[in-house]
C-alpha cells in the first residue's frame, strides 16, 4: 500500500511539488527541501487513507457472487460495448 501510494504520487500527482507558494521549483534551502518531503508524505498519506476507506466502505463479494457478476453482467456488457464501438466506427468510416 505504501509503495503503490508512492508510485501514484510520483507518476500522477506531481510528486513533491505543489503549484502554490513557489514549491514547484527545485529546493535550494533546507526548509524548502523539508517542505517537499512533507508534501510528498502528505500526498502519500491521502492515498493510503483512500485505500483504507475504499476497503472498509465497499461490500466484499464472495467468490460465487463475483463469478455470477462477471458471467451475467460484465460479459454481456463488454460484448455490447464491442458492438456499439464497431457500429460507431463503421458509421464514421462510411461518412
Amino acid at each position: 500500500m505504501i509503495l503503490a501510494s508512492a508510485i501514484m504520487t510520483t507518476l500522477f500527482f506531481g510528486g513533491w511539488t505543489l503549484p502554490v507558494f513557489g514549491l514547484d521549483q527545485v529546493a535550494t534551502t533546507l526548509w524548502a527541501g523539508l517542505a517537499h518531503i512533507g508534501i510528498f508524505l502528505a500526498k502519500m498519506g491521502c492515498f493510503m487513507v483512500m485505500f483504507v476507506w475504499v476497503r472498509w466502505m465497499w461490500p466484499r463479494f464472495r467468490y460465487d457472487q463475483l463469478m455470477d457478476l462477471g458471467w451475467r453482467r460484465f460479459i454481456p456488457l463488454a460484448l455490447a460495448n464491442i458492438l456499439v464501438t464497431a457500429v460507431w466506427l463503421w458509421a464514421i468510416g462510411g461518412a
